[in-house]
């Protein structure tokens, strides 16, 4: 069952896919200007950017996209180094780099967290509470999938580190251990969390951002689109035009379960049943709005993250300059 947060997305969908049909698109039979984008070969924003370019979304707007695949971590980097016109980029790394003197700017939002808690059926786990003292594999400490996991559980009260006998890998070991029965849980990301449910291998307990929702109300934003400043400056127009590429394209992809079926190789779904899982599970990820709100949102996320030690502490103007609203 969706959320009230979910269903409140729902709607918007509803009312920009009319408003979408109505104005036919912003620019008709103009040249369309390439924006380099660094997206990934697999996952949820490859996902997002095929979605994009086969149904032509980008050029409603009077853009083609030229997306360069790079895994997660080289995208982030390809975005600041200025190897691309824009890209990814996470929230708390953002906020890190901003604090010593550059200028990155989230300019539409990209992914509400979209990690889950697996546990092992055989395990006799059925609740998060049943996790103390258990064997739970996570990402690397720099990742945005430790640095969520432990800020949701701080959110419990725990002490992410010490609440559980923690075990670190990547996500691709992280499952092989899951399925061997060498780790009791482990908090994976979808799509490949859907791996493991469908295949009766592993149970979801819970989500990180269901967690992070019963205690604050809000939606639990891990990753951001974005630029530079001195590129947001140098085009403006075009930075209002990406920014509605993106959040239309995530509209798209709310309002339309059937886009898995249509992008199962950056998904890697296998069986009926996985697929069946990603339907249900792919279009609830994406933010399909970017106002006040959703910047008050995701400041809530940093400053609590700050407040917990997971990130370090920086001046209120660091938060406030790294997101900007073009809509």
């Amino acid at each position: 069952m969706l959320s009230g947060i979910r269903q409140g997305a729902l709607r918007t969908v509803l009312m920009g896919s009319l408003v979408w049909a109505l104005l036919g698109g912003v620019v008709q039979g103009a040249p369309l200007e390439k924006i380099v984008y660094a997206t990934t070969a697999t996952g949820g924003l490859g996902f997002l950017t095929d979605v994009i370019k086969r149904h032509r979304i980008d050029e409603r707007h009077g853009i083609t996209l030229d997306l360069k695949p790079f895994s997660p971590a080289e995208a982030e980097k390809a975005t600041y180094y200025k190897k691309v016109d824009a890209g990814p980029f996470p929230l708390v790394s953002a906020v890190r780099v901003n604090a010593k003197g550059d200028r990155i700017r989230v300019f539409a939002p990209m992914l509400w967290s979209h990690f889950a808690i697996l546990a092992r059926p055989g395990a006799n786990i059925r609740t998060v509470e049943e996790l103390r003292g258990r064997r739970l594999a996570s990402q690397e400490r720099i990742t945005a999938g430790y640095n969520t996991a432990a800020l949701a559980f701080r959110m419990l009260g725990w002490d992410f580190e010490k609440s559980v006998r923690l075990v670190i890998g990547s996500p691709q070991v992280m499952m092989a251990w899951l399925q061997k029965g060498e780790v009791d849980s482990a908090i994976i990301f979808y799509p490949m969390a859907a791996r493991g449910i469908a295949e009766g291998w592993a149970v979801e307990l819970a989500r990180l951002s269901q967690i992070w929702e019963r205690q604050t109300g809000g939606p639990l934003l891990t990753l951001g689109h974005a630029v530079h400043q001195d590129w947001l400056e140098a085009r403006p127009d075009t930075a209002r035009r990406l920014a509605r590429v993106f959040l239309d394209g995530q509209r798209y992809v709310a309002a339309h379960p059937e886009t898995v079926q249509e992008s199962l190789k950056f998904l890697g779904a296998k069986s009926d049943r996985e697929i069946d899982l990603l339907k249900k599970a792919m279009p609830t990820f994406y933010p399909t709005s970017w106002d006040r709100k959703g910047v008050e949102d995701a400041k809530l996320v940093l400053k609590k993250s700050m407040e917990f030690g997971i990130l370090e502490n920086v001046p209120d103007k660091v938060l406030e300059d790294l997101f900007v609203i073009l809509e």
